[in-house]
């Protein structure tokens, strides 16, 4: 029933997003009244994005909770949180008595770490009126009364005949002002909200946004339409659906811009860090060769003046092996032990004239 999704290159963001916005700049201008919302809060940027592609709706889910103050939020399929969080940041932004509830198992590959990732940003902002229940959406669905619901957001990424069942399970705790919110209803990838909501609209009040994968909106509830409901969903409406939906795409769109950017940007500062990091790596590794041939040209060096060293001493030793062989060949000649007397005799008379006196 979940999924997890990946996020887009900028690239893929480019060509699947912006393309579909055409005439912004007029559209915003003709939606006086209850659209855009007096709080403006629409116009806010998330505090926490994941997925690129889930982020083009952001402004809408400000605008809904605005516009109808929901008492219970309810999200099926919560994933990395980045439709979730923009419903908790709305919901604290304007200060509401509500209480949220984001369901999923989480149980994929990734589930792990987008739940630790999610429950870091989530807990100490928005802990106090929200609760993450990890578990399946029939596990949880006791928690929950009979027409205690106001919003309900379902995850379109499973087949028809789940997001059917999901809907049919849930919409008796749907409120006599219920909202249900249906998302993936123009996804190309073979997506079944598209099948859910075509049946919501034979049945309730409904508007779909087709940019980011669509986005189908379908009033559950038998109290009367408020203004900014009416204004969206009543076919008698001033606004135009061409009107609206280039307003909340053009909005989305400045959303995915930003994150894109800061994304992009990020992306460039760990690479510029990891560029620094190799050039730092790659100094260290010459300075050590510089210090290696350094002190092996010391070791040469001083390998040579003890080689010189050795090199004179061994011709002093040589010198004086000549010279002992000599001696002893003097020693050993015939004429120095004839004229030893001789020398005997002399060595005796420099001794009497020694003693002499001067």
């Amino acid at each position: 029933m979940n999924k997890v999704s990946s996020q887009p290159s900028v690239a893929e963001y480019s060509a699947n997003h912006v393309a579909r916005v055409s005439n912004p700049t007029e559209a915003i201008a003709v939606l006086p009244g209850a659209l855009p919302s007096e709080s403006g809060v629409e116009l806010e940027y998330p505090a926490f994005g994941v997925s690129l592609g889930r982020l083009g709706h952001v402004p809408f889910l400000f605008w809904i909770v605005d516009a109808l103050s929901p008492r219970t939020i309810v999200e099926l399929g919560v994933d990395t949180g980045d439709s979730y969080c923009a419903l908790l940041q709305a919901a604290s932004h304007l200060a509401l008595d509500v209480r949220c509830y984001g369901i999923d198992e989480w149980a994929l590959s990734q589930g792990d770490e987008a739940y630790r990732e999610l429950c870091s940003h989530h807990d100490p902002r928005y802990g106090a009126f929200s609760t993450l229940l990890r578990c399946s959406y029939d596990a949880a669905i006791g928690h929950f009364a009979d027409g205690s619901i106001d919003l309900l957001h379902i995850d379109g990424a499973c087949g028809h005949d789940a997001i059917l069942l999901d809907f049919k399970t849930w919409l008796p705790r749907m409120s006599s002002r219920g909202v249900v919110m249906v998302r993936n209803t123009n996804a190309r990838r073979g997506e079944q909200g598209a099948e859910l909501f075509r049946d919501l609209q034979s049945r309730y009040p409904t508007f779909e946004f087709l940019h980011a994968d669509g986005l189908g909106i379908a009033y559950v509830g038998d109290e009367p339409l408020s203004d900014p409901l009416k204004a969206l969903l009543d076919r008698a409406s001033r606004f135009k659906p061409l009107q609206l939906r280039t307003y909340f795409a053009r909005l989305g769109t400045s959303v995915q811009d930003r994150v894109a950017l800061h994304s992009a940007e990020e992306r460039i500062a760990l690479a510029q860090a990891q560029r620094d990091e190799i050039r730092r790596q790659m100094e260290t590794t010459l300075a050590a060769k510089d210090n290696a041939r350094a002190g092996r040209n010391a070791n040469t060096l001083n390998l040579r003046q003890q080689m010189a060293v050795v090199t004179r001493l061994q011709r002093e030793v040589a010198v004086l092996n000549r010279h002992k062989l000599e001696w002893e060949q003097i020693l050993q000649s015939t004429s120095w032990r004839v004229t030893a007397p001789l020398r005997w005799i002399v060595i005796r008379l420099r001794s009497l004239l020694n003693k002499l006196p001067g």
